[in-house]
């Protein structure tokens, strides 16, 4: 982003904070969000990392589901992969929604 969109707007007498808040984060606010959505996408893919950080106190969904088929309740690890797909479903239609937007 050019700079002189936020200089424009403290010249027309805009304070610095009152351009930041009405030109510079309305422009952000598209591309921080879907980058975040993205992100956290392909986290809940990672598995092995998922694997390093486990602790009896902590139980993340993609151990749950290593556990459950590993101890071989199929059914049980099937409905837990099936709310896995809905959550990334869910979070696939939040980046296109947010990411579409246009700025207005």
């Amino acid at each position: 982003m050019d700079k002189d969109l936020e200089d424009s707007a403290v010249m027309l007498g805009a304070r610095r904070h009152r351009a930041i808040t009405f030109v510079t984060a309305p422009l952000l606010r598209v591309g921080l969000s879907s980058t975040f959505l993205l992100l956290m996408m392909l986290a809940m893919r990672e598995l092995t990392a998922a694997l390093f950080l486990f602790t009896s106190d902590t139980r993340l969904l993609s151990i749950a589901i290593f556990d459950a088929y590993d101890n071989g309740s199929f059914q049980s690890a099937a409905e837990l992969s099936l709310l896995y797909c809905a959550v990334i479903g869910v979070l696939a239609v939040l980046a296109r929604r947010f990411g579409s937007k246009e700025i207005s």
